[in-house]
């Protein structure tokens, strides 16, 4: 029944709670009911916090509460010792099924890292230039802010997290630096998506997509160039083969992450992927795939892998991708998150490694 409003996943989460006009008991008689507990099912005493309201769970867990009417529910469940949860529920969906059921916590520890990711993110099209009879999301005298109000009912999910990203699926620039790639669609979005991004928490984007060499090399070293610029880390695509293959490295909690990001296909003539000198995304071919995990262990990092392919509109991956991304996992990565598919395609646990199937469009 927890459903989000967008397409991401994270894995536990963490913001502040806003401050509150009033407490409630939560094990009084109420419309919206669930349970608070940890991830071994052991009840867990918290508080829910729903706009201006501040509800308090049972010993045992329960709460059963009344909040205000809204067309939609913005509620963060804090307890001490625990990453906080946040889930929005419209009120159509709490009509259907009121209850929430079990609420599950998660315990922070020392070396413990939060992630949240996204799927398919870019600025452009018709938020730009709508469809006729569509409302103008940006307007050319308000890039900035206007780039903010589209990401401001996700920042709360993205910035409570020790490091958050997405896949920029576009170039980044005011001006196309030449001639499109002969494709169907093309892709490009403001500089002032960068900013917006980092506002709402993003800390890195993956490159190595179908969109990101939709300009050839000008367009792909004014993009790497804005975002040298910016405070976001990327990785997955580069001037040259080398360089679309190379992790970004981070230190967190003590871990050295690799996120290494790759495209599944090369495309059209001319190639989207990069091949010897020239640029492109990194190629998601088996032997890339292995060799970049091996390389990032035997230096002692862990492996994170950001997958772009598959089917558009397939709920489920391609045999040739769960193939070859579940070699990745044998030889040492950590974590593997695609997308590119525009769908959901659930998540599954690989020898207690977590796989997540296309995050859809973000």
């Amino acid at each position: 029944m927890l459903r989000l409003i967008f397409s991401a996943i994270a894995l536990t989460l963490t913001p502040t709670l806003a401050a509150c006009q009033s407490i409630q008991e939560g094990e009084a008689q109420g419309w919206l009911s669930g349970r608070v507990v940890d991830v071994s099912g052991h009840p867990v005493r918290a508080t829910l916090s729903i706009d201006e309201e501040r509800f308090v769970t049972g010993s045992d867990g329960r709460f059963a509460i009344t909040p205000s009417n809204a067309l939609v529910y913005k509620i963060e469940v804090e307890a001490d010792g625990f990453y906080p949860m946040r889930h929005t529920l419209s009120h159509a969906e709490l009509v259907e099924q009121s209850s929430l059921g079990e609420i599950v916590l998660v315990e922070r520890k020392p070396g413990r890292v939060l992630f949240v990711f996204g799927g398919d993110a870019m600025i452009g099209r018709r938020y730009y230039k709508p469809h006729a009879g569509e409302p103008v999301m940006i307007r050319e005298e308000t890039v900035l802010e206007d780039s903010k109000a589209l990401l401001s009912e996700v920042k709360p999910y993205l910035e409570r997290a020790d490091y958050a990203s997405i896949n920029l699926e576009t170039p980044i620039f005011e001006i196309p630096p030449g001639p499109a790639a002969p494709k169907f669609v093309t892709f490009y979005s403001a500089p002032e998506t960068l900013a917006a991004l980092e506002w709402a928490g993003v800390d890195y984007v993956a490159l190595g997509n179908n969109h990101t060499y939709d300009f050839f090399d000008p367009g792909l070293e004014v993009t790497l160039n804005y975002l040298n610029e910016s405070l976001l880390e990327s990785s997955g695509a580069g001037l040259d083969e080398k360089a679309a293959l190379a992790p970004h490295r981070e230190r967190l909690k003590g871990t050295r992450f690799d996120f290494l990001s790759y495209v599944g296909w090369k495309g059209g003539e001319p190639s989207q992927a990069a091949e010897g000198d020239r640029g492109g995304a990194a190629l998601g071919t088996q032997a890339n795939l292995l060799s970049t995990t091996q390389a990032s262990v035997e230096a002692g990092g862990l492996p994170i892998l950001q997958y772009h392919g598959g089917l558009e509109y397939v709920e489920e991956p391609t045999l040739a991708m769960e193939t070859n991304l579940k070699l990745a996992m044998d030889a040492g990565a950590g974590l593997m998150i695609a997308h590119h598919p525009h769908v959901l395609q659930g998540l599954e646990l690989y020898d207690g490694k977590l796989m997540a199937w296309s995050l859809g469009n973000f």
